[in-house]
């Protein structure tokens, strides 16, 4: 019970309802195989980076400004509609939290975490490249290198925090990147948690203050794992009844163009591929957000589960064929733990206290391809003329331009592979992305290229003491 808003499952004529309904089901858990179950994540990861590559800690207060994928801080703003707004999480800065999942490649960045300012320093950024033996290699069960960087405290996310009080507010459940926010785990609590339980309405399912200790929607309040893995789906269902069922821009409706889909006999693979951007880049359009990652991936699995269900249809399913639910089940369960004390006696890990900001997007270790979307967010950041590495000096790129480049990757025009690499952080290479220009004579368009800075011309930059609270950092 979610109010007014429901998971559809189909309307009009009993035999071509079932199908609409059917169909929305295997969309929704072919995009909740890629973007959670698949690599065993339900807390938010930390994807974006800073100009120098670098994960911010502060991360865990919010990402994708850059990008376009977020508009506020995850703890900021009452992201809510005004008759929504009394169901939104109160932030209090004594809280502490520690993602249960993180990324596992080589020199990936710990999960997100939050708890109060102590010392008033701020956190630092995190280096993929950085040895860990000094720090013992315990930031997380696996790691192999990484490390914070002292000598980036403070760093800032793409949002201007330098710390990560109050920050508890990062995405969980089987869409992590699109449910973060105050407002999207309050609603939760308001409909199925101790909100609803103390209200008396039916609706309530958990006698848990999620707004309380929003990690037990990962960690689960219960010995049994059913359970808290029904929390982190109820959660998936929430994000797909707000964010994909009740998607309508420019005209493009999601329960019209699904109704077309299905009439039409799931031919129409833009339909999917819509979705897909609706998921990762919470648009439609390509033209203005781009590629969605993993689409081939996407479809194999939403074609897989159209056929079991069609088999079912027919009396020809042979249990064996299914995706094994159970164990995908399992992926997004973990033993319950003690809920974390609101009070600490100290820093709630052994993790040294300086920390720094960065920003990437990267929700596997894989690239992620996108056309450029917000480039100009409300504000610049700020720096000293000494804050800049060479590189960014000489790039002709602005700060904006040059952070999105070596978040995501882009098509450019190029005389080889290696040429488009080389040269993709300067302004000579032009992009070849949907809309942009024909690529000039004696180039040509090379797709899939994620920038990175030749850190051998990066220097390590001086900060100035006097930026605003809110000012972006490089570190």
């Amino acid at each position: 019970d979610m109010g007014s808003k429901h998971f559809y499952l189909g309307a009009g004529d009993l035999n071509v309802a079932i199908n609409y309904g059917l169909v929305n089901i295997a969309l929704f858990l072919s995009q909740a195989t890629i973007q959670s179950v698949a690599n065993d994540v339900c807390d938010e990861i930390s994807w974006e980076k800073d100009v120098f590559g670098r994960y911010p800690i502060s991360n865990a207060c919010g990402q994708g400004r850059f990008s376009g994928l977020a508009d506020a801080a995850y703890e900021d703003t009452n992201q809510c509609e005004e008759d929504e707004a009394s169901m939104a999480c109160s932030v209090d800065p004594d809280m502490t939290a520690i993602a249960l999942t993180n990324p596992q490649w080589a020199g990936a960045p710990p999960p997100l975490e939050c708890y109060p300012n102590y010392n008033g320093e701020g956190t630092g950024a995190w280096d993929s490249l950085l040895s860990c033996t000094k720090d013992g290699c315990n930031f997380y069960d696996g790691q192999v290198r990484g490390s914070i960087d002292p000598s980036t405290v403070p760093s800032s996310n793409s949002f201007g925090r330098k710390d990560v009080e109050g920050c508890c507010w990062w995405g969980r459940g089987a869409f992590p990147r699109g449910s973060a926010g105050t407002c999207a785990i309050g609603k939760l609590n308001y409909y199925l948690g101790k909100r609803a339980h103390d209200d008396g309405r039916l609706s309530a399912r958990y006698d848990v203050d999620f707004c309380d200790d929003p990690s037990s929607i990962c960690r689960g309040p219960s010995s049994d794992p059913n359970v808290n893995a029904e929390i982190r789906w109820l959660m998936g269902i929430q994000f797909w009844v707000e964010k994909v069922q009740g998607y309508t821009q420019d005209g493009w409706s999601y329960i019209d163009q699904l109704h077309n889909f299905v009439d039409k006999g799931l031919v129409d693979t833009g339909f999917f591929d819509n979705v897909s951007r609706i998921v990762t880049r919470q648009c439609h359009d390509e033209s203005k957000c781009g590629k969605p990652f993993s689409l081939a991936e996407r479809r194999d699995v939403f074609d897989k589960i159209i056929d079991i269900f069609a088999k079912a249809q027919t009396g020809k399913l042979d249990i064996e064929e299914t995706l094994a639910p159970i164990q995908q089940e399992q992926l997004l369960t973990s033993p319950p733990a003690e809920k974390p004390s609101n009070n600490p006696t100290s820093h709630p890990s052994d993790r040294p206290i300086f920390e720094p900001p960065l920003t990437t997007v990267v929700e596997t270790d894989a690239p992620i391809t996108a056309s450029p979307t917000t480039k100009n967010p409300t504000s610049s950041p700020s720096y000293t003329p000494s804050s800049y590495p060479s590189s960014v000096e000489l790039s002709g790129l602005s700060l904006d331009e040059l952070s999105y480049r070596l978040n995501f990757a882009n098509n450019y025009c190029a005389t080889s592979l290696d040429d488009a690499k080389d040269r993709c952080t300067t302004s000579s290479m032009m992009t070849c992305n949907k809309g942009d220009p024909p690529c000039a004579v004696g180039t040509a368009c090379f797709g899939n290229v994620l920038c990175s800075l030749p850190m051998d011309n990066v220097t390590n930059p001086t900060l100035s003491p006097q930026l605003a609270p809110n000012d972006e950092q490089a570190s």
